[in-house]
């Protein structure tokens, strides 16, 4: 178990105290295990998609820049 002191209202931190008193609050770890059945395919599906079509757009952009550069570019 891990134990944070937490202050609901504000915290005067001239000389660290809290307004409302500190409070002492027990946060437990994870009893279960990461089970990856428990992921939804269509969620899994939908990050995918939407990295490819995030990620194609900027990788076209870098191609016509490279190809408009090329252009600029005198070979002589």
């Amino acid at each position: 178990m891990t134990y944070y002191l937490v202050c609901d209202e504000s915290i005067n931190l001239a000389d660290l105290t809290c307004s409302t008193g500190w409070e002492a609050v027990v946060i437990q770890p994870s009893q279960s295990e990461f089970d990856p059945g428990d992921l939804d395919p269509v969620l899994i599906a939908g990050a995918i998609g939407a990295g490819f079509f995030s990620l194609v757009p900027i990788w076209a952009a870098g191609m016509g820049l490279r190809y408009l550069l090329s252009l600029l570019t005198f070979k002589g």
